[in-house]
């Protein structure tokens, strides 16, 4: 009996479909039996919130994006001269990505996911640190990875040696990625003593992504958040930030950061300039809706261009583009209007999640996340803390 009232204690904490999503930025980066095991768990994952709900969450600028990726990629396809083999699993893998939100969002509830969020956000800062300590001994690291889950190694990442820590993820910008998220919920929910640990991991990690995108979040959270009557709180916690800063700008554990920052030259930087580069060999013809290739990849190959940085090797070689340069050459100037209008909508129904999306904004220019799970994660992230007082409840809607 006992059992069973913690068991029912801790769901009613936490939430399983809650946590479970809470994984997902783990787990998305597994293959099992050479298919993307990320996928197969969100397409159950789906399936059981719809069970459990029998609702729908219907956003239209949402939908209008799903309906024009889909299209383009099956009109793509009867234009193609030649159709490669892997379009077609590409075009469902993304269909049933990009379906998720539909099922999850109306299964999140926003103080179970919150809760969900900071044991994952914990556990990945516990990795984080223990990879962090080995590096200082002079080890080079691999991905933690998930007890009993099968690693391929050919065809994932899992087992690359790095001298920057990661935890769960494949490289820290991942982890990054993920971070911002309980990072910005646990500065809405003001709690700030989470959000300078989360802070402290961020820059430890190494990555250009994280000190970017944690000052986006900070910055703009301390200009929308404080309205006349909290100056007094407001001032307390740009202080409190302009200690952490400072302490973090003059102690060597963070030396590693600013030492990548200081080496990055912007000119050879493939997360920086791969899309600048390619935009020049479209014409305005297929700018309007994309290039006529199955990716970016391809129409670079395909045109014979030249002076790109590749990742990977053999089969899977593949061009780094970030967000907002993909999504114009890829789905051209149609597209990247409809993925910003997405966007937008969701501003205009709750203007409190504007850091988050000023985050988001600047990464589209140095990180690849146009659409794909973790796209479809952070969507569900913004979605549920939108829902946090029933914001979309008129969006939510019953099928059976």
């Amino acid at each position: 009996m006992r059992i069973r009232l913690s068991l029912a204690k801790f769901l009613d904490s936490y939430g399983l479909i809650e946590l479970l999503y809470a994984f997902l930025p783990i787990l998305a980066g597994y293959t099992l039996g050479g298919l993307p095991f990320g996928l197969m768990y969100i397409i159950v994952l789906s399936v059981v919130a719809f069970y459990k709900t029998r609702r729908v969450w219907i956003y239209k600028p949402y939908l209008l994006l799903f309906a024009y990726i889909i299209l383009h990629e099956l009109v793509l396809s009867l234009t193609m001269p030649t159709l490669p083999p892997y379009h077609f699993n590409r075009t469902v893998n993304l269909a049933l990505s990009m379906l998720s939100p539909v099922f999850v969002v109306p299964a999140l509830n926003y103080k179970r996911y919150f809760n969900a969020l900071m044991v994952v956000a914990i556990i990945s800062g516990l990795g984080l640190i223990y990879h962090f300590v080995l590096i200082q001994s002079g080890s080079l690291v691999t991905q933690l990875t998930i007890p009993f889950l099968p690693v391929e190694e050919e065809t994932t990442r899992l087992m690359q040696e790095l001298n920057r820590p990661k935890s769960f993820y494949a490289e820290p910008a991942a982890f990054a990625t993920f971070m911002v998220i309980p990072l910005f919920y646990t500065l809405k929910e003001q709690k700030y003593t989470w959000s300078v640990a989360f802070v402290i991991l961020l820059y430890l990690s190494t990555s250009t992504t994280a000190v970017v995108e944690s000052a986006v979040i900070i910055v703009a959270y301390m200009m929308t958040s404080f309205s006349g009557k909290n100056k007094g709180r407001a001032i307390l916690l740009v202080l409190a930030f302009f200690v952490v800063g400072y302490f973090i700008l003059h102690s060597s554990l963070f030396e590693a950061t600013f030492q990548k920052i200081e080496d990055t030259e912007v000119d050879e930087n493939a997360r920086l300039m791969n899309g600048l580069l390619v935009l020049p060999h479209v014409n305005a013809e297929l700018l309007v809706f994309g290039v006529n290739s199955p990716n970016i990849n391809d129409f670079v190959f395909e045109n014979n261009l030249q002076s790109f940085m590749f990742y990977g090797s053999g089969y899977g070689t593949f061009l780094f583009v970030p967000t907002f340069w993909f999504m114009l050459i890829k789905y051209g100037v149609v597209g990247l209007f409809i993925y910003l209008l997405m966007y937008y909508g969701l501003y205009k129904r709750d203007k409190q999640i504007l850091p988050y999306l000023l985050c988001l904004l600047a990464s589209w220019f140095f990180q690849g996340l146009a659409l794909g799970l973790m796209f479809t994660f952070q969507i569900c992230s913004i979605a549920a803390f939108m829902d946090r007082e029933g914001g979309i409840e008129d969006e939510i809607k019953r099928v059976v």
